[in-house]
């Protein structure tokens, strides 16, 4: 994959797509599937902040080369997968976050083009109404074993089925905000709603995760279900939902899946989620960010400083919303000199994240 832009006009750059080759560098697959017992097991969660993808993102000097992100998996221990996929990706200034920040009247209204029906929810409600999280402030992410609360930590990106409610609910009395995690772009087999999933949405397995297959994001049947998580997520007490891989337009998902319907289908998931009162953000997709960034109320960031790309933020940051961040390498005091000026809220953890964590003095 390749991306190039004119460095004169960022907001409407020109992209092009180069051949791609992958290594042949990767973690092998478990050789046997593992028993739901163990699936359901927090501390041996299969957890993943979210597909990576990469792509060229122009700062304010110069076109960053396209990078590849790893990714996360915990079947009994932590295995780094390198994920690469080849796709085409959105080149964009900070002019063209600010023009589509600037303007977002009927975004929440936006339904996924070729959706088989529109799923009937909540009344939607104004985002404006969701309690706004100031940019900067200090986060914890833990998905796997049992949770270390840390005493600097305001907001907890925490598993929606694994952690019990009394846990989501005492955070929440003690004034924390709490981001429920689940996947919305595919099917996990051990979750305990995999057979409410209609069997025509059920696309291709993900690529070395046993158990897991991309959905249609198009999908009504989808849709119900995501709705009833979100339900179960108002229930719990959770203040915000995490949907993770909502980009399987640069995946082999089994479906046509364009990057417009990922961006329809965040706008869905915004909407359903905000009716609900709760708040939502968009991890890593910034290809993506410039369409979706007036509908979100915060996005998560792997790596940004490793893969050079959190100048790409500004404009998102300049509107009022935090950009969560976690890295997993490099000198704590490092990281910290390049977001800090950025007001990126940021910790460095361990790859699984499953507790410890640094944030930024």
């Amino acid at each position: 994959r390749g991306v190039h832009a004119s460095s004169s006009r960022p907001w409407s750059a020109s992209i092009s797509a180069q051949p791609f080759t992958k290594p042949s560098l990767r973690a092998s697959p478990p050789s046997s599937k593992k028993t739901s017992s163990l699936r359901l097991s927090s501390s041996h969660q299969r957890l993943r902040i979210g597909n990576r993808l990469r792509i060229g993102i122009l700062n304010e000097s110069s076109v960053q080369p396209t990078r590849v992100r790893t990714t996360k998996e915990v079947w009994m221990r932590v295995r780094a997968q390198s994920r690469l996929r080849a796709k085409s990706g959105v080149i964009w200034g900070a002019g063209a976050l600010a023009v589509a920040l600037s303007g977002n009247a009927m975004g929440h209204a936006e339904q996924a083009e070729g959706s088989d029906a529109v799923v009937q929810g909540a009344q939607p409600t104004s985002a404006s109404l969701i309690a706004p999280i100031a940019p900067g402030t200090p986060w914890h992410i833990q998905l796997s074993g049992r949770l270390q609360e840390k005493t600097w930590a305001a907001v907890y990106d925490i598993d929606l089925f694994d952690t019990p409610t009394a846990t989501i609910q005492s955070l929440v009395s003690r004034g924390k905000k709490v981001h429920c995690y689940f996947s919305a772009g595919s099917a996990e087999d051990w979750r305990s709603d995999y057979s409410k999933y209609p069997k025509s949405a059920l696309g291709k397995n993900m690529d070395g995760w046993p158990g897991e297959k991309w959905v249609d994001v198009r999908s009504a049947g989808v849709r119900t279900v995501l709705a009833a998580r979100m339900d179960l997520a108002k229930s719990k007490g959770c203040t915000g939902i995490d949907p993770d891989n909502v980009d399987g337009y640069g995946h082999d998902t089994g479906f046509p899946l364009t990057k417009d319907h990922s961006i329809a289908f965040v706008r869905w998931l915004a909407t359903e989620a905000h009716a609900r009162g709760l708040s939502v953000g968009l991890k890593n997709g910034i290809e993506i960010l410039a369409q979706v960034g007036p509908q979100v109320d915060w996005a998560i960031s792997e790596q940004c400083v490793e893969y050079k790309e959190c100048s790409a933020f500004k404009s998102f940051i300049a509107s009022g919303k935090p950009v969560f961040h976690v890295e997993y390498s490099g000198s704590l005091s490092s990281i910290c000199a390049v977001t800090k000026p950025l007001k990126i809220s940021t910790i460095k953890s361990t790859l699984d994240l499953n507790g410890p964590a640094d944030k930024c003095p």
